[in-house]
């Protein structure tokens, strides 16, 4: 995801916007298979700022989808026929700048969260735990029944 962000944050690259969807979208599926063995408030709001992106990301990515296919489906048309096109195209375009500063917004949350330090902090704690049970499941004198 973090490679499409500068792009995405510009605005002005539907491709972009589409393969950080796709990331994001992917991640969140990746992050459900291990729900279970992350049962923690960490692992529960790292799931939730993806998600807030993803909504994001989705909403600009649906305007960019029907603002193209308006455009070309108006260079098809008469010019008679163009007018009414145009203006919701420009209606569309109106939103998407809206949507744009959504898309930024949760990406300057995202960015803040810092999800590459909370996935290494999950790790850890997992690897601390993990270590912990097998002490104990060994019967080492040091820990704990």
């Amino acid at each position: 995801m973090a490679t499409y962000t500068r792009a995405v944050r510009r605005g002005n690259d539907p491709d972009a916007v589409h393969d950080m969807r796709v990331a994001s979208r992917r991640l969140r599926a990746a992050l459900s298979v291990f729900e279970g063995a992350f049962d923690t408030p960490a692992y529960a709001k790292l799931e939730r700022e993806i998600r807030l992106v993803t909504r994001a990301l989705s909403r600009a990515r649906d305007l960019d989808v029907m603002i193209g296919g308006l455009q070309r489906d108006a260079a098809a048309l008469p010019g008679s026929q163009r007018g009414a096109v145009g203006d919701l195209i420009r209606e569309l375009s109106a939103d998407r700048r809206n949507a744009q500063g959504e898309v930024v917004a949760a990406l300057d949350r995202l960015v803040k969260f810092d999800p590459a330090a909370a996935f290494a902090a999950l790790g850890a704690a997992a690897s601390t735990t993990e270590t912990g049970e097998a002490a104990t499941a060994q019967g080492d004198p040091g820990s704990e029944p």
